[in-house]
């Protein structure tokens, strides 16, 4: 079942398993790729305890076009521009 209408944003954050793990699968494969068919516009995955992210954006037959692992430097800002006051300083989180 499709949406009717998508979401602009979805984050997810990894549990603390996951995180001492390593980045989930389920979160960015899986989970992203339900998204990407659903036309979810931007989904990001913060894994807090590392102070990274996965930011996945532009979704177009099923997939994201724009995939990028973010350092801790980085900070994560949305492209919607309802959603512009909304930023994740990576360094910040812990």
């Amino acid at each position: 079942m499709a949406c009717s209408r998508a979401h602009r944003l979805i984050g997810s954050s990894l549990s603390d398993a996951a995180s001492r793990d390593g980045p989930s699968r389920y979160d960015r494969g899986r989970k992203a790729a339900l998204y990407a068919r659903h036309g979810v516009r931007e989904y990001w995955v913060i894994d807090a305890q590392e102070r990274g992210a996965w930011m996945r954006r532009r979704p177009a037959e099923g997939v994201y076009r724009d995939v990028a692992e973010l350092s801790r430097a980085a900070t994560l800002r949305p492209e919607a521009e309802e959603l512009v006051a909304i930023t994740v300083p990576l360094a910040d989180l812990g």
